[in-house]
């Protein structure tokens, strides 16, 4: 049995098509690197389509701070050429708060062309 990319593909695609969701992932430009009170430059909102695979709650550090984790799925389609990095941020809605990225960022690329990423998000 040989494994079908075409298949893979077509199942994702019609996952988000049923199961997507609209969200943004939002980058902010650098500042300048030689001035430490610079502030970050423009910022990116890039609309991406995600399905939302689960959720967990729980406490971090010493002081019992509650933190949500979530992963979601991104479609990779509706990247363009924008690719998730580390430092994006995330957010369910143009104004909403933004939740981090948190390692680890895994993607789905059977044939050497993404079409899921994986991401996991932190925020209170």
């Amino acid at each position: 049995m040989s494994f079908d990319a075409d298949a893979t593909a077509s199942d994702a695609a019609r996952a988000f098509a049923t199961y997507g969701a609209p969200a943004y992932l939002v980058r902010a430009a650098a500042g300048d690197p030689a001035d430490p009170l610079s502030q970050p430059g423009a910022v990116t909102l890039q609309p991406v389509t995600v399905i939302y695979a689960n959720q967990e709650q729980g406490t971090q550090g010493a002081n019992l701070q509650a933190v949500q984790r979530r992963k979601v799925l991104i479609a990779a389609a509706t990247l363009g050429d924008f690719r998730p990095r580390l430092s994006d941020q995330f957010r369910e809605t143009e104004e909403g708060p933004d939740l981090y990225l948190v390692p680890p960022l895994t993607v789905l690329a059977p044939t050497g062309v993404p079409l899921v990423y994986t991401l996991t998000l932190q925020g209170p």
